[in-house]
């Protein structure tokens, strides 16, 4: 899995998702963080993934979004 975000000192879910080499659609990335005063490290303080489906999906109480998707 690749996450990148080019502007990841600011909120704006430009970044992008690639999984096994293809990227994703319909998911959006936002990765905010700081490079800290050496510049050389970066400091992340979060990572915001927003997948938007086509389907609808309903997750009973208690249950998960994975066992949905299974049986899609």
């Amino acid at each position: 899995m690749i996450i990148i975000d080019i502007d990841f000192i600011s909120v704006n879910w430009g970044g992008t998702l690639t999984v096994g080499g293809e990227d994703v659609l319909n998911v959006y990335v936002d990765v905010v963080g700081t490079f800290p005063s050496s510049g050389i490290d970066v400091s992340i303080s979060k990572i915001d993934i927003n997948w938007i489906t086509g389907d609808d999906y309903y997750v009973p109480i208690g249950g998960k979004l994975s066992d949905q998707l299974e049986v899609d």
